[in-house]
């Protein structure tokens, strides 16, 4: 029985597989669909692996790819811009980052609203976030001013005192 090395079908589509493997003197064997990394529709993994040496004839199982596995999207509705990014990030999103309207519902710099907001997508995939600009300053009532200088003098405030040597 002649020896040979298994050949690499990551990334053929099944046909290719069943082809590349005759061709290479094995037996090709559909082993069913697995989510993954690799392209949709294309080998993702296989048993034994590439470059194995094996007798001629040996059945090769592979794997097909339905694609990456969906994420649940993180609701940052609320958040800050630069923790609404990173926690979109770290669940494997890329993030857009768009300037929104002013509101008097989300302060500067909170996310107002996000696409999609909720539901599933793909590793990789894009989040938009809509960052509010704060309050419409066109449309401060004077009583929402006083309001918020009161609030401003009401902050703490970091205080120096010199503190002299009284002298003897």
């Amino acid at each position: 029985v002649e020896n040979g090395s298994i050949p690499d079908l990551k990334g053929m589509t099944a046909e290719q597989a069943e082809k590349s493997l005759k061709d290479a003197g094995y037996t090709p064997q559909y082993a069913g669909n697995e989510a993954s990394d690799a392209d949709k529709d294309t080998v993702c993994k296989q048993s034994p692996d590439a470059g194995t040496q094996a007798d001629k004839g040996t059945t090769v199982k592979y794997w097909i790819s339905t694609g990456p596995e969906d994420i649940e999207v993180p609701n940052v509705v609320g958040s800050d811009q630069a923790s609404a990014k990173s926690t979109l990030e770290k669940a494997g999103f890329t993030v857009n980052v768009s300037t929104g309207d002013y509101s008097d519902k989300y302060a500067e710099g909170q996310v107002m609203s996000q696409n999609p907001n909720g539901g599933k997508l793909a590793k990789g995939e894009t989040v938009t976030i809509t960052v509010s600009k704060g309050e419409d300053p066109a449309t401060l009532t004077a009583d929402r001013v006083r309001e918020l200088m009161t609030e401003q003098d009401a902050a703490p405030r970091k205080t120096t005192r010199r503190r002299t040597k009284a002298a003897k």
